[in-house]
């Protein structure tokens, strides 16, 4: 799971970038928060997660159950990854939050 990360995170982008193209930056945006994530204290995070649209069309996310760097079955259900800040406390269920869209899974997104 580390691994698939880095590589959305930066080797995508540096072979995009190598490629051509003017944007190869990861596709980032802000959803509503499904379900609150276990939140670490010393370091930020990127979770897999479900990103889905409501009824009014508005980008959600839900994390995913994560068992660890070897759990790749997080990794095949996800559509994205949470992006959790260095912090305490818990994320308000329903607040706003940063993810990152896994591209593979763009179609899924849009039209969910």
């Amino acid at each position: 799971v580390s691994s698939l990360v880095t590589f959305l995170l930066f080797v995508a982008p540096a072979v995009r970038r190598m490629l051509g193209h003017s944007d190869p930056a990861p596709r980032r945006g802000r959803a509503r928060l499904a379900a609150s994530p276990v939140r670490r204290r010393d370091r930020a995070q990127f979770l897999p997660a479900a990103l889905s649209r409501d009824a009014d069309g508005r980008l959600t996310v839900k994390p995913i159950g994560w068992h660890g760097s070897g759990h790749l079955a997080a990794m095949v259900a996800s559509t994205g990854l949470l992006v959790v800040p260095i912090g305490e406390g818990q994320i308000e269920v329903g607040g706003e939050v940063e993810v990152v869209v896994d591209e593979r899974q763009l179609g899924a997104v849009a039209s969910a």
